[in-house]
């Protein structure tokens, strides 16, 4: 019969119980906060913290929320999003937040404790969540992993309230937390989905009228629609697909079900997850992310339909990794953590091939589940069994069985309850037994590995990302420290000699730059990327033909990367031969349609070949990319000038001037046009004047093609002793230049000006 107790009010004691799990995680959680803060990823998010704290800035900015947001699941990035816009963009405020919510998490064990089995067993399950040394790593990085840990305690607390009452609020309670927890981590998924037909049998049994049944379901949905309905709208808005899970799942589910799987599980971040996620473009899939997805669902079912033995083994080898008392790294490795985090090192540690704290709580999870299954409600069973699977289902890693962690520490609590009692009352054989069982289980969590994921040297990865982080953050002096750091402790590291390569050419340090792209290649000969940009380091360098050959073997490698058909495009204009540079430059639009730079410069060299009505539609197409760059409406201004279409280009002129006031090119040649064109609608030479006065001043009377311009509009409004003076200033800036040409043209302007002015008298 279903266990069905209801919290009593709390007494004192009680609230000061509460009150000390509460006060002692969050002291734990700040210590392990100002302990960890000379890590070098502190400030500088690396691999998916990284992407969640770029896409969380970008809306602080007040950029619009871009394919990323649903590419990850949609929880996390929103909320950091709220956090930074709340908060200036401060991590720290970030991390302060996330800590909190653990030790709210801690609370909440504490009530799943007390309401299953008592206030002892709620004690101490809620003492392990705040000592809990993996759960306080993941709540202080930015990952969901925190908000995944709360969940999974709320929603079985919600299920063991909604099935004892008749409060619609909760059932509305359970929905909103059940969808907010799928758009977080969608294993959550199976979970809510059985966990919700067991809650409708237990409504069935109850007797009720069936519009009480029909409104407690319907709460539920209702709760669930109200989170999913204006998340799935926004997905479609951005990406024109209607749903709330993430593209990523298809990825993710390929990762871990594949005949190389164990290939694919240690892919490093860098070249060895692009490798994985280019499959779908190599294999035709050039579609969006959507596409790309069930690109990847279509592998995994191939595998389980032609491989099923492979298949049941790669499920046999997770299962054994997510019971084992090892944390199994990803990105990170958080026993590496304790170099900076003396507390974290106490918390979290193994020896040989056990693991502390996970191979005591999971022999004493198990004791507790024994002893006391008829007394654990079907909530925390079904989550038990279920979540664990929808991991291994996937891959295992810490980061995503540390949600699992408050369930486990109730019964774990119950179990270690159970034990000392046994030992009370001198139970020697139950004692000998448990003593037997806790032992296998330990030396069976213990004994498999080390996994081919423990094997990387993850200091070194630590050092290379989060010197990426800071390389965006335009931090070039502490990246180039360390990326060096990096190849110190891993000299024969070919990603971090090629990020150290570009980081010095960003700062035009391109002889230091070549060796390192040259070893790179050593290493790793069939990365185009490393081939582009030791391509883009010879070309600054004036050695294009070395680059050429670079190029060609990026593309060769990758015929379809944009990117080096741009470079190579702009090494061939260097060297003149501007008809395969167009070759280049469009290939490089057709491959990437939103690639800026290579529509405007495709329009600039084709405006320079004379075909300017090509040019302005690729031009008008980088405006359209980028509606805030003032060169691109400008580039496009003088295009549509050459055309005649002089109204659109004052538009397009203004537009540029709106962005950069100060454009001296822009203002002379928005003055020409309003100050020397024939049209009468057009011309304004009070305007023009005005313009071209300001680019003079700007340019410090020192552009004599400028100070022509200006002279041409005083001539052009009849103002010509004006005309002759400021002539005479483009002729001594000439003269004092030695420039004979120069000098003699405006020499001939200052005597035809005077002239006009005689003739004017």
């Amino acid at each position: 019969m279903e266990q069905r107790i209801l919290l009593s009010r709390p007494d004192k004691k009680e609230l000061l119980t509460v009150l000390g799990i509460f006060i002692l995680a969050l002291l734990v959680r700040l210590i392990y906060i100002y302990e960890i803060s000379p890590n070098p990823s502190f400030t500088a998010p690396t691999v998916d913290s990284g992407i969640y704290d770029e896409l969380a800035r970008s809306i602080a900015t007040g950029k619009e929320m871009n394919y990323e947001f649903f590419w990850q699941p949609f929880f996390y990035p929103a909320f950091l999003s709220m956090v930074y816009l709340a908060s200036n963009s401060s991590i720290i405020c970030a991390k302060i937040m996330q800590i909190f919510l653990g030790s709210v998490t801690c609370f909440l064990t504490y009530l799943l404790g007390r309401k299953i089995f008592n206030r002892v067993t709620g004690t101490i399950a809620g003492i392990i969540i705040a000592l809990y040394g993996p759960l306080i790593f993941f709540e202080a990085e930015l990952l969901a992993s925190g908000w995944a840990a709360f969940w999974s305690v709320a929603l079985i607390l919600l299920f063991l309230k909604t099935s004892s009452g008749k409060n619609l609020w909760l059932c509305l309670a359970l929905g909103i937390c059940g969808a907010l927890s799928v758009i977080t981590r969608p294993t959550f998924l199976p979970f809510f989905t059985i966990a919700v037909f067991w809650l409708a049998i237990i409504f069935y049994r109850c007797r009720n009228k069936w519009h009480q049944f029909a409104l407690r379901l319907s709460a539920i949905m209702g709760g669930v629609l109200l989170v999913a309905i204006p998340v799935a709208i926004q997905n479609f808005r951005v990406t024109g697909h209607f749903g709330i899970l993430p593209a990523s799942g298809g990825i993710n589910f390929y990762v871990g079900n594949n005949p190389d799987y164990v290939q694919t599980l240690t892919a490093r971040p860098g070249w060895g997850w692009e490798e994985i996620a280019s499959l779908p473009e190599q294999n035709g899939v050039i579609g969006n992310m959507w596409e790309q997805q069930k690109y990847f669902n279509r592998k995994v079912m191939s595998f389980v339909l032609t491989e099923p033995f492979a298949f049941v083994k790669g499920l046999a080898h997770k299962t054994v990794q997510f019971l084992n008392s090892r944390e199994i790294p990803r990105n990170v490795d958080m026993y590496l953590f304790g170099k900076w985090s003396r507390l974290l090192g106490l918390l979290v540690w193994k020896v040989g091939g056990f693991g502390f704290p996970f191979g005591l709580l999971l022999p004493l999870a198990l004791l507790g589940l024994a002893s006391y299954w008829r007394q654990i409600p079907v909530p925390l069973k079904l989550f038990l069994i279920l979540y664990p699977v929808s991991i291994i289902l996937v891959f295992v890693t810490a980061r995503y069985k540390v949600p699992m962690v408050p369930a486990m520490s109730v019964p774990a609590a119950a179990g270690l309850l159970g034990l000392v009692r046994m030992i009370r009352r001198r139970c020697w054989y139950r004692i000998v037994m448990a003593g037997i069982c806790g032992t296998g289980i330990v030396l069976l969590s213990s004994l498999p590995g080390p996994f081919p994921e423990e094997m990387p040297n993850y200091e070194a990865e630590l050092y290379a990302n989060a010197a990426a982080t800071k390389s965006k953050q335009g931090d070039n002096d502490t990246a180039i420290e360390y990326l060096n750091r990096a190849l110190s402790l891993k000299s024969d590291y070919p990603f971090a000699d090629a990020n150290l390569g570009s980081v010095l050419a960003k700062q035009g340090r391109n002889n230091e730059a070549i060796p390192h792209f040259q070893k790179a290649l050593k290493f790793k000969d069939d990365s185009p990327e490393v081939h582009n940009n030791l391509a883009s380091a010879l070309t600054d360098i004036g050695k294009s033909d070395e680059a050429i050959i670079h190029y060609n073997k990026a593309l060769e490698i990758k015929p379809n990367y944009a990117e080096a058909h741009y470079n190579l495009g702009n090494c061939l204009i260097g060297q003149g031969k501007v008809s395969e540079a167009i070759v280049h430059f469009t290939e490089a639009v057709r491959l990437k349609p939103d690639y800026f730079k290579a529509h405007n410069d495709l329009g600039a060299v084709l405006a320079t070949r004379g075909r300017v009505e090509q040019a302005v539609i690729h031009f008008a197409r980088a405006v359209q990319i980028e509606p805030d760059d003032h060169r691109a409406h400008h580039n496009l201004a003088r295009a549509l000038a050459n055309l005649g279409r002089i109204e659109e280009a004052v538009k397009e002129y203004r537009e540029a001037l709106k962005l950069n006031p100060n454009a001296v090119e822009t203002l002379i040649q928005l003055a020409q046009v309003l100050g020397l064109h024939e049209s009468a609608g057009i011309r304004d030479t009070g305007e023009a004047l005005m313009l071209a006065k300001k680019a003079c001043e700007l340019a410090d009377y020192k552009q004599p093609e400028t100070i022509d311009i200006l002279a041409k509009i005083y001539a052009a409004e009849g103002r010509f002793a004006d005309a002759t003076a400021t002539a005479q200033k483009a002729l001594d800036l000439a003269q004092s230049w030695g420039q004979t040409e120069l000098a003699e043209y405006f020499k001939k302007q200052v005597e035809h000006y005077k002239a006009q002015a005689v003739r004017q008298k």
